[in-house]
């Protein structure tokens, strides 16, 4: 081989070997952008685009990980704290304890206090109940003369208590007359079974604000014009005692606007054949001086205020959160 053929050789074996060094690192950078972006084939390290997608993820979530969001979270964690603490403030004002009793006590003060109630105003000729009220279930010991049990009378001074509370809303509230009260009786909860719908799912129990609260129920029977019913509404709601409105059912004997627009007439008119129903339908015609007055000013007007009593049935529940007997609890501790 002659020179030039030996130099010819060895420029391309080092040309050669250039290329192949350039393609190993070429395919080593390469790697390594790939391995950056995408991240190791172990899963051992993110790349590039899953540090993005993660990032992007956390700016678009509705609270960003960072300083000002955990400063918020606690001041709105420190307002949550004093509004729930306010609640049970005003929640619990109302809470009452009871001091020991005997029987023979309990009943005279009872048959004492039933007696003030009954003389609250009212319309039974300035009274708020007949004479012979008995005030529902506790009747055996206004009336009949039995004594209490003495294992009851907790329960019986918290619900003595209650219903006193609520007789003096409704008189202080224009209700005409208190015609019975009644206890309901409150239901048994089924024990260590979940609602069907909530089966193999973690449900979420509220307690009670205090371990001792109970609740009492009770349905009140009384006469009173429409405006005092609304008052005697807002007035449960906004007393001091914890005192909700389940329900309650009213009922009339006659309705205004019907009575205004000679409803009670027409049905009689219509009912009268011939003859008589001209004349009915003559004497519908005819206007009173009150009808002239109300149709002067543009139509049937009827008065709330001056409508006849209806006849409701409100059942109310009143709640102690045993507030006050647990702060003896303590105390005696």
């Amino acid at each position: 081989m002659d020179k030039t053929k030996m130099i010819l050789v060895g420029t391309g074996g080092a040309i050669g070997l250039g290329v192949l060094v350039i393609g190993f690192f070429t395919w080593m950078a390469f790697s390594d952008k790939t391995k950056a972006l995408e991240g190791d084939e172990e899963g051992m390290t993110d790349g590039l685009e899953t540090v993005v997608s993660k990032a992007q993820a956390l700016t678009r979530a509705k609270v960003y990980p960072c300083a000002a969001s955990v400063a918020a979270l606690e001041s709105n964690r420190n307002v949550l704290v004093e509004w729930r603490a306010e609640a049970i403030r005003l929640a619990t004002r109302g809470d009452r304890i009871y001091e020991a009793t005997t029987p023979p006590s309990f009943k005279a003060f009872i048959v004492a206090d039933a007696k003030r109630l009954s003389e609250l105003p009212g319309g039974v000729a300035g009274k708020f109940t007949k004479p012979d009220f008995a005030f529902g279930p506790f009747k055996d010991y206004v009336v009949e003369g039995k004594m209490p049990d003495p294992a009851k009378l907790p329960d019986l001074q918290r619900q003595w208590d209650d219903v006193a509370t609520v007789v003096e809303i409704l008189s202080q509230n224009g209700v005409r007359e208190l015609t019975d009260i009644q206890f309901v009786q409150p239901k048994e909860e089924p024990k260590n079974e979940a609602p069907r719908s909530n089966r193999g799912k973690t449900s979420q129990v509220s307690h009670p604000p205090h371990a001792s609260q109970t609740s009492h129920t009770y349905v009140f029977a009384f006469d009173a014009k429409p405006t005092a019913f609304g008052k005697v509404v807002n007035a449960l709601v906004t007393s001091e005692r914890f005192v909700t409105v389940d329900s309650f059912t009213f009922a009339r004997a006659m309705d205004g606007i019907s009575e205004a627009l000679g409803g009670e007439e027409k049905k009689e008119s219509a009912a009268r054949p011939g003859r008589r129903a001209r004349r009915a339908r003559t004497a519908v015609e005819t206007p009173t001086a009150e009808k002239d007055a109300a149709a002067k000013k543009g139509g049937v007007i009827v008065d709330p205020a001056a409508d006849d009593s209806i006849s409701v049935r409100m059942t109310v529940t009143v709640t102690d959160f045993g507030s006050l007997a647990e702060e003896k609890k303590e105390e005696q501790k």
